[in-house]
């Protein structure tokens, strides 16, 4: 395995938008996206829970609270305090409608 393209690759994902949204997590945890109105009716706020949301939305997310999303955000909260940074708020997606929904809702509207 490639260790650098693997390193690249991850680095892309971060970067580049994802299940059909315009918005990258990189952009979410750097605090440059703002939700639209839409977003915001549908639950989708600026934090680590949207992250998920654009990572593993369809799987995850806007089905309430569950035992992988707990894990997941403890294991955020845990690096978050070892390297003394804020974790901000918004840190779920539980009931978040997913990113993948993004474009038939836009474009029913």
């Amino acid at each position: 395995m490639n260790a650098t393209m693997s390193f690249e690759s991850a680095f892309w994902y971060w970067m580049t938008p994802q299940s059909n949204s315009t918005v990258s997590c990189h952009d979410v945890m750097v605090g440059s996206w703002k939700p639209s109105i839409i977003d915001t009716l549908l639950g989708r706020l600026p934090g680590y829970g949207a992250t998920t949301n654009l990572l593993n939305g369809a799987s995850e997310c806007g089905k309430g609270r569950n035992k992988a999303g707990a894990a997941r955000i403890g294991y955020y909260l845990k690096y978050c305090y070892m390297l003394g940074v804020d974790y901000g708020e918004n840190l779920d997606c539980f009931n978040q409608t997913p990113f993948s929904s993004y474009v038939a809702v836009e474009n029913s509207m």
